[in-house]
């Protein structure tokens, strides 16, 4: 299925002005014709909000085989087989930013956030004003926060770029 960038704008917006949603690890964005990307239980986790958002449940089975899109499974498809997604060189409108956990180096979660607006003129990642201007829809904790989905700046992805483990930018394709 093609998504349109509008249909993932309208999401985004939808899935900010339900006041009710909050945060829990691991939960949510496993239906994505679902009125909201929370689960039944009213919890959602980044990586949930990013799959309902991009209307894919989560939890996929290729070959037998399940595949969790958290935020190592979405670098490990970006970078690998791109069933779902793709790493690009720049934010666009829909796209994903993403950093897996990194626990040597004392990131015990990774995160991800979708682009909804304040895209640059011009593009370079070693500018932290062009990540701060960045406009993204996430989700994020502590456990139990509400509302738990947000508008936020790129700025913490920022942080990311370059280090291992760092902040990739990924779109969805297929």
């Amino acid at each position: 299925m093609t998504q349109s960038v509008d249909d993932m704008l309208a999401r985004a917006a939808h899935a900010r002005s339900i006041r009710s949603i909050a945060y829990g690890l691991g939960k949510g964005g496993r239906d994505p014709d679902a009125a909201s990307p929370a689960d039944r239980d009213g919890r959602l986790d980044c990586s949930g909000l990013t799959c309902w958002l991009h209307r894919l449940d989560r939890r996929q089975v290729v070959d037998g085989e399940e595949v969790w899109l958290g935020t190592g499974g979405i670098i490990a498809d970006a970078t690998g087989k791109r069933r779902w997604y793709e790493e690009v060189d720049r934010p666009e409108l829909g796209a994903l930013l993403v950093y897996a956990a990194d626990k040597k180096g004392g990131r015990p979660y990774g995160h991800v956030g979708m682009v909804t607006g304040g895209l640059p003129a011009e593009w370079d990642p070693k500018v932290p004003a062009r990540w701060k201007a960045l406009e993204v829809t996430d989700c994020h904790g502590p456990n139990g926060r509400r509302p738990g989905v947000m508008l936020v700046s790129g700025t913490g992805w920022g942080r990311h770029w370059g280090q291992r483990n760092g902040t990739i930018i990924v779109r969805r394709v297929g």
